[in-house]
């Protein structure tokens, strides 16, 4: 193992460091050497390594400061792929996403008799789109919480019978025969969010879509908590007389503030829900109750609405963010923001191959 005071170590460290400022934004080695304090020569061996192996590009010479035109460094697009498995209540996705995290292509299976039969399935229809791919570094897979991350197995999520209890990193290696990683759908969103906006170091991502689930990005890095089971939002009780909650307390956030529990008082579907301004405001209420708990104990700078919530109209955000303003204990000293995610349509099957990426990125190797 290697250790952090060792000088393998500090070059792993290094390299991944440069490698994640150029993916984040075309840059020189100059100031590659100034966004990490080593030396020219250092960035340079450390560059000239990794343009060899094909990981980045030489780009347009950029005009700086000083009048000299130096050479940005970029990702090359083609240079690695990584593999998306997105397990929903509507089915499996399987894609296949480029070096710099754009989905290329992806495609459906419905769910078979058993989840080791829709495993193969999967499989077989994401074999066909790896086929013609090279360095591929792995398949990240994305499904509604509670997973086991470090088991690799799905737990109990609500509306996912059939895949209770199962070891679904097992039986995904087993058919692919490369490194896969597991992630509730809430984390794997909020790190694809990190990625794609490049604003903001700490936010909580919430998704109301079918209960009420969060990740939460602290100072750039997923927080998991201490066995992988961190920030489940929805079970901050609002109501201790309340109903009795699946998890076994009373009064949840998410059987008042999740999209299905709004539907369910308001006798509409989400299309004509997000219609009525009363019903909106309504909402924005009851995810305060949550989200006021949440700005007091983690302080994050924005609040991102993902899923069907970015897409109900700006009033919903807007009062979110008033509430938030009028009752955070830190309400005096700064403002946390809300606003709609910028995720893509595809944004599930993007975030479960980002979770391969995010790993690469940090480690320069796929490590579980």
């Amino acid at each position: 193992m290697l250790r952090p005071n060792n000088s393998s170590y500090m070059k792993l460290k290094n390299r991944a460091e440069i490698l994640r400022l150029i993916r984040a934004d075309g840059m020189s080695r100059a100031e590659l050497s100034r966004q990490t304090g080593l030396s020219r020569a250092a960035v340079t061996i450390i560059v000239d390594q990794l343009l060899s192996e094909g990981i980045i590009k030489e780009g347009e010479a950029v005009k700086s400061e000083s009048g000299r035109y130096p050479t940005a460094l970029h990702l090359d697009s083609a240079a690695r792929y990584a593999a998306g498995i997105d397990i929903s209540r509507e089915g499996c996705r399987v894609g296949v996403a480029d070096f710099g995290g754009r989905l290329l292509e992806q495609r459906f299976i419905a769910v078979a008799e058993s989840p080791q039969k829709t495993v193969e399935l999967a499989a077989g229809e994401l074999k066909e789109l790896l086929a013609a791919k090279e360095n591929v570094l792995g398949v990240g897979i994305c499904v509604p919480g509670p997973v086991d991350v470090f088991k690799g197995s799905v737990l109990r999520p609500p509306g996912l019978d059939l895949w209770h209890s199962f070891d679904i990193v097992d039986a995904f290696e087993q058919q692919l025969q490369l490194p896969v990683l597991l992630e509730k759908d809430t984390n794997a969103l909020a790190l694809a969010e990190k990625n794609m906006a490049r604003v903001g170091e700490n936010f909580i991502f919430l998704l109301a879509d079918h209960g009420l689930g969060c990740g939460l990005i602290q100072n750039g890095k997923l927080f998991k908590g201490f066995g992988g089971f961190g920030c489940e939002l929805g079970h901050i009780s609002v109501d201790r007389n309340g109903p009795l909650c699946r998890c076994g307390n009373r009064g949840c956030a998410e059987l008042y503030a999740s999209i299905p529990a709004a539907e369910k008082v308001a006798k509409k579907s989400w299309n004509e829900f997000k219609k009525d301004e009363q019903l909106l405001l309504n909402l924005a209420e009851m995810l305060a109750l949550a989200c006021i708990n949440a700005v007091n104990l983690l302080e994050p700078e924005e609040i991102v609405l993902g899923g069907k919530l970015a897409d109900a109209p700006p009033l919903l955000a807007e009062r979110l963010e008033r509430a938030l303003a009028q009752r955070c204990m830190t309400r005096l000293y700064h403002k946390v923001k809300v606003r709609r995610s910028v995720l893509p349509e595809n944004a599930r099957t993007v975030a479960a191959a980002g979770l391969v990426l995010e790993n690469f990125f940090n480690w320069m190797e796929v490590k579980k």
